[in-house]
């Protein structure tokens, strides 16, 4: 999956300024009062920010929030079932049971957005 140029986001890491494509991060994950970005690269940056304010920043359709403590972009994701969420990676995430189904409708949204079979 190569970035779509679509939307570049600049922001202050930890390790310092980044400018990145959304297309390439994977998921933001908070974890003891940090924030880990993953990108597609296998490249991890932290930040000390609320995760919410993270969503807000990253405001893109593509981006979900499947749990308090993930941020996946729905390109990277390869099937919602039985609460959980699996990347291309094969890594799976859980989701909660009060946002399953609009983790489930957005992520098949997106199929429908790329072509792509659900």
């Amino acid at each position: 999956m190569a970035g779509d140029g679509q939307h570049r986001v600049s922001y202050e890491f930890v390790e310092g300024p980044a400018v990145f494509d959304l297309a390439d991060l994977v998921y933001v994950e908070s974890r003891l009062h940090r924030c880990l970005f993953h990108f597609r690269n296998e490249t991890i940056l932290t930040t000390y920010r609320k995760l919410d304010d993270i969503e807000a920043l990253l405001a893109d359709d593509r981006m979900l929030r499947i749990h308090k403590s993930y941020l996946i972009n729905a390109d990277y994701c390869v099937k919602v079932s039985n609460y959980s969420l699996w990347i291309q990676d094969g890594q799976h995430f859980s989701v909660p049971r009060p946002r399953y189904q609009q983790v489930k409708e957005r992520y098949i949204n997106r199929c429908l957005i790329k072509g792509r079979k659900v």
